[in-house]
């Protein structure tokens, strides 16, 4: 009985002196930092990472880094997981903003921080403690700036567009997306402002994605071919699809040299294809004369202030009242577009502009 409790005491000492040295291990003096992505299943998602990931580098902030699969059971064993390993600091691109106050809930059970990027968590997250933020832009100033783009263009050819009617298809993202919401009610607003008539011929939802939207292109090309004056997507993931359908489908100035810009527009194709994002394969389609216009969501501020504030939360405990190196601070307005829309928390919301960009 003796040696059997011995054995047991000698055990219990291996135990905790194992336990120590792999706190010890764990405790090399690097901040540790979780960033949890929705799904690495498009370009923008990629690039923002790719920040990230650089950002840390220059810091000598170890970062871990998971896909959640567009999946919010498996990004909240995530966020879970690495809460019990120890990790305080998140970067969070959620899947929903509706599964934020779960996270916020979680996180604040167990003392943790997180910045939200890319799509904006609930009031309710926020409010919950001043250890959560959000590096966003306002998706309703999208919209605005692609019918900023877009009355352009036919300032400069009115006979496209008679009596200010703008025949249109519109490519919608993830519906119930804050962005998919938001950069579709600041397109039609903007446009109404600046006195057209809006006919959508047809819009559906493509998801973010180039595959489907070729897909989703051919179909109505084959209803609305010489009908449409402009094609719009919420992202320039989809307007990619649509433009190689537009193409496959030899829609372009000359058919013959379909790298040609004839009438000197701006694109090869017979209308105006516009995105939001920028992305490098954004640019490269640009300067092939296709697509017309896109507008910058800058993944690289978003992904800077997300990282900043998570990196002045680890050394100070908190990143209250923080301006960042580009010199923004908290929101001071209220907007109609949550969360900015409860004033109690606007010091927690960090916002990144968008920027129209046509060359």
């Amino acid at each position: 009985m003796k040696s059997r409790k011995l054995l047991c005491a000698v055990f219990t000492v291996f135990v905790l002196s194992l336990t120590s040295c792999v706190r010890k291990n764990s405790s090399d003096g690097k901040i540790k930092m979780c960033v949890l992505v929705r799904s690495m299943g498009t370009p923008f998602m990629r690039e923002l990472v790719a920040h990230l990931r650089s950002y840390a580098e220059e810091a000598d902030v170890e970062l871990a880094i998971y896909d959640g699969n567009d999946d919010v059971a498996i990004q909240t064993d995530q966020l879970k997981t690495q809460l019990t390993y120890g990790t305080k600091y998140f970067i969070i691109l959620p899947v929903t903003s509706g599964c934020t106050e779960q996270y916020s809930r979680i996180l604040d059970s167990k003392g943790g921080y997180a910045v939200f990027t890319n799509q904006a968590p609930t009031i309710e997250a926020l409010k919950l403690s001043n250890h959560f933020y959000v590096s966003m832009s306002l998706e309703i100033s999208a919209g605005d700036f692609q019918a900023e783009i877009l009355d352009g263009y036919f300032k400069k050819y009115p006979e496209r567009a008679p009596g200010k009617i703008v025949k249109i298809l519109y490519f919608d993202g993830q519906y119930g997306h804050k962005a998919q919401v938001n950069r579709r009610i600041g397109f039609m607003e903007g446009m109404a402002k600046r006195g057209y008539t809006v006919d959508v011929l047809a819009e559906d939802s493509a998801n973010w994605s180039d595959v489907q939207a070729r897909e989703m292109m051919f179909r109505w090309f084959n209803q609305y071919s010489g009908v449409f004056n402009a094609v719009v997507s919420e992202n320039d993931a989809m307007a990619l699809g649509a433009i190689d359908a537009l193409l496959k489908r030899n829609y372009t100035d000359d058919p013959d040299n379909p790298s040609k810009d004839v009438d000197g527009d701006g694109t090869v194709l017979k209308i105006p294809v516009i995105g939001v994002d920028n992305t490098k394969e954004a640019k490269v389609s640009m300067q092939a004369h296709q697509l017309y216009a896109t507008v910058l969501q800058d993944s690289a501020g978003q992904a800077g202030i997300a990282f900043e504030l998570m990196y002045e939360c680890a050394k100070n405990g908190t990143a209250e009242g923080y301006t960042t190196k580009a010199g923004i601070t908290g929101a001071k307005e209220i907007s109609k577009e949550y969360p900015l829309t409860d004033a109690s928390i606007l010091s927690q919301c960090y916002i990144v502009p968008f920027k129209p960009v046509t060359e």
